[in-house]
């Protein structure tokens, strides 16, 4: 036992070194710049749980109340009203504290799955990027993602360790969580296969547990069938958010991004905001393909996915925020990174746009 938490000392250090500053940070991103943004009295919890954190703490106050919620799915704020009464009825509280916690648990399984293909010097250098890579703030606040990455992560780490059951039930809280989830169910399919040499002879009963990977979502649309006779509308709720399905990628990028690079364009926040979704993409797509052949080919299949699931509904609006979702790409930048001064200049780079970005939401500005 003694031995084990010496193995995980190192990451628990700078997990509370890092948790620690980004409170210092916002605390006074809120009270400093908030407070001259706005002359009226600024709420730090609020500023932590803006934009999306809003509805979710919303759903689990009072439940879904508008069509446009129910794009956002429901084993988060449940969770959230679930430890509320341990912070005296702070919803704001008990968010922010999930958050924290599934952080935590991110790093313990991102050191334990990257201990089956990584040296101890990459995992490392991978926490680190990782960490300071510029929305990964979005782990602290009130959002789904630190609780969805946890997850997935624990899924793909469950798979590897042939524990099909225990991967199968962390895909399906997943696809409980957020609608990437429901790309587990492949990508467990896909690992499986891999174990198995993709030979069909050596394909065993243990497949039809992953079919557990869609109860997730699966009962959320029997939810949505009871409640309001649509089991789809979680889909067309998205409509609501700009997007639609079913749009071609090309399309997408064509269309909807190069043409903010107009001279009319340039200068305005219209153009800072989409074209740091394009540049997010394009980044996405080079270390995606830098990384075939040094990854496992499981891990590509599920970045390619997570790639193409919001490609395809017609626009990039959280793209940004979504590249943390690919955690195992930070294995590829540590790779990128062994030359110390390139690696010096990603974690600073990184860093400096994180506190950019941080503070831009803090203070009510939507950034993904």
């Amino acid at each position: 036992m003694k031995n084990k938490f010496l193995s995980y000392k190192n990451t628990i250090g700078v997990f509370l070194v890092w948790r620690f500053s980004i409170l210092i940070f916002s605390f006074f991103a809120v009270y400093l710049l908030g407070g001259y943004l706005n002359p009226q009295k600024v709420n730090f919890l609020e500023a932590l749980s803006s934009w999306d954190g809003g509805h979710f703490i919303g759903i689990a106050k009072f439940g879904y109340q508008y069509h446009e919620q129910y794009a956002f799915f429901p084993l988060y704020p449940l969770l959230i009203k679930t430890f509320a009464p341990f912070f005296l009825n702070s919803f704001n509280l008990s968010a922010l504290f999930l958050s924290s916690v599934f952080s935590f648990l991110i790093l313990l399984f991102f050191q334990k799955i990257g201990e089956l293909d990584f040296k101890k010097t990459e995992i490392q250098k991978a926490v680190f990027l990782f960490l300071s890579f510029p929305t990964s703030f979005f782990l602290t606040v009130a959002y789904s993602e630190s609780f969805f990455i946890f997850l997935a992560v624990a899924s793909l780490y469950y798979s590897r360790k042939d524990k099909w059951i225990l991967a199968a039930i962390l895909a399906a809280l997943a696809s409980a969580t957020k609608p990437f989830g429901i790309i587990l169910f492949a990508v467990l399919i896909f690992e499986y296969f891999k174990q198995k040499n993709y030979k069909i002879k050596k394909i065993g009963a243990d497949i039809l547990v992953l079919v557990l990977s869609l109860s997730g979502i699966g009962l959320y649309m029997g939810f949505l069938k009871l409640t309001v006779g649509n089991a789809f509308v979680f889909l067309t709720s998205q409509a609501n958010w700009q997007r639609e399905f079913f749009s071609f990628p090309s399309k997408v990028i064509w269309e909807r991004y190069l043409s903010v690079f107009s001279l009319d364009q340039i200068g305005t926040r219209f153009f800072a905001q989409h074209a740091l979704e394009l540049v997010a993409v394009l980044f996405f797509v080079i270390i995606l393909i830098y990384s075939i052949g040094k990854l496992r080919s499981t891990y590509i299949f599920y970045c390619l996915l997570l790639l193409l699931m919001p490609l395809s509904t017609g626009v990039l609006l959280s793209f940004p925020r979504y590249f943390i979702l690919a955690f195992p790409l930070f294995f590829s930048f540590a790779a990128l990174s062994r030359n110390q001064l390139f690696e010096k200049f990603l974690f600073v780079f990184f860093l400096l746009f994180q506190g950019l970005f941080f503070t831009l939401f803090l203070t009510g500005i939507w950034i993904a």
